[in-house]
């Protein structure tokens, strides 16, 4: 045991044990814990009084308001007699809105607008339509217009010449003739 030495290297008060009596100061670190305290305790006072002077000078700085402009109606509670809360029938909604936002407005419905639009895309891939009844042009399902591409092939488009597009899917006029 001779061979370890102290870590102190030396350097501690008291030498029959080998090491220091206080490490820490208790008064300090209690003294600062308090400070901490007092500090934040102040510094929320300070901001609540500093936000309320701000409100005030904000609502100073609203115009009044114009003499003009009749007040619109308040809407009707929800509320019953009997203190139940019911639901607002669909076109309740719509003359509430339509009181409260001017025209033009330009969608009221967003939810029921992308239903409607994804109905119509689907229709347009799964059902046949005619797209131009005097040409004979028709809209065919993509189901369909995959099977008539794996039965009778892409068209033979010469290179550097592109048929113009439609933008209205697969065209077909008459299933081109395939000889054996």
């Amino acid at each position: 045991m001779e061979h370890i030495k102290p870590q102190a290297g030396g350097f501690t008060d008291d030498r029959e044990h080998g090491h220091e009596t206080s490490d820490v100061n208790i008064r300090a670190i209690l003294a600062f814990g308090v400070f901490l305290i007092f500090s934040a305790v102040v510094i929320h006072v300070l901001l609540w009084g500093l936000y309320r002077y701000l409100d005030k000078e904000a609502e100073e700085r609203n115009p009044p308001p114009n003499p003009m402009v009749q007040k619109q109606p308040e809407a009707k509670s929800t509320m019953m007699q009997s203190g139940t809360m019911t639901a607002e029938k669909e076109s309740q909604t719509v003359q509430r809105l339509t009181a409260t936002f001017p025209e033009p407005r330009l969608q009221t419905d967003d939810v029921r607008d992308m239903n409607k639009m994804r109905e119509d895309q689907n229709k347009q891939l799964q059902e046949y339509q005619w797209i131009n009844k005097d040409v004979g042009k028709v809209r065919v399902p993509i189901d369909r217009a995959m099977e008539l591409v794996l039965e009778h092939g892409l068209p033979n488009v010469p290179a550097g010449k592109t048929p113009p597009a439609t933008g209205q899917g697969i065209d077909v006029v008459k299933p081109p003739v395939v000889k054996k």
